[in-house]
């Protein structure tokens, strides 16, 4: 079952993440795989299907600073992205594997992949938390994922060239953490990888043995950017 690669990024946050639910409800239908990267040029937040907004965000400052905070269909915590974060997404068929039958396994199993893919360039790699990614006992890469009867969609965030003390600026310190984390500040948890965005690309293709193809096309991206995806502040 071949994985389609692609590289889009959109010109703004909503349409990044309505891409992403579109990308997942076309599998749904196609029975295609996919992977998909993607970097936005400016600061933004987003939060997991279920974190409320007033205990993640600082909402006056996003405001103040126009900012824009909306909720993604996948659940996990709340992450600012910008320029320096390379966000990947894979669309899969559950059955390409029998590890992606349930939720557990499917994280455990695709962190695993992206591990293998990273630990030949980079030492001190380990799966940490609930689906997190770290180097060097810091943070990297947090992941989530959304669910359908045959497809699942399992996204996440790369940290490379990042701007890490911009995080602290928008998010409050989360109400719930991993016991690994053991209280540390945003900039105390979270580092960058010293690898390339094309490199990271290249890597992860490797790993899923991903064909570089075009950008499908996606016919709910308009109706989802309408009725789903806006500003929360």
């Amino acid at each position: 079952m071949m994985i389609e690669s692609f590289e889009t990024s959109l010109k703004n946050l909503y349409e990044n993440v309505a891409f992403d639910e579109a990308l997942l409800e076309e599998a749904e239908s196609n029975g295609k795989n996919y992977l998909r990267f993607w970097e936005l040029p400016s600061y933004c937040v987003v939060l997991g299907a279920s974190r409320p907004l007033t205990d993640d965000v600082y909402i006056d400052v996003c405001k103040a600073q126009q900012i824009s905070v909306l909720r993604r269909c996948s659940g996990g915590g709340t992450v600012l992205l910008g320029p320096g974060c390379l966000n990947y997404s894979l669309v899969l068929q559950t059955k390409r594997a029998p590890e992606l039958q349930s939720i557990t396994t499917t994280t455990c199993y695709l962190l695993n992949q992206i591990k293998s893919a990273l630990s030949p360039l980079l030492h001190e790699i380990a799966i940490k938390g609930t689906s997190d990614l770290t180097f060097n006992g810091l943070k990297f890469s947090g992941n989530a994922q959304r669910r359908k009867l045959n497809t699942i969609l399992f996204h996440g965030t790369l940290l490379y060239a990042f701007n890490l003390d911009k995080v602290s600026h928008y998010l409050k310190h989360p109400p719930i953490e991993p016991e690994y984390r053991q209280k540390r500040l945003h900039g105390q948890f979270i580092s960058n990888v010293p690898l390339s965005k094309t490199t990271l690309i290249s890597a992860l293709e490797k790993q899923f043995q991903a064909q570089k193809f075009g950008i499908p096309e996606l016919s709910n991206m308009a109706s989802l950017i309408k009725d789903k995806y806006h500003s929360l502040v």
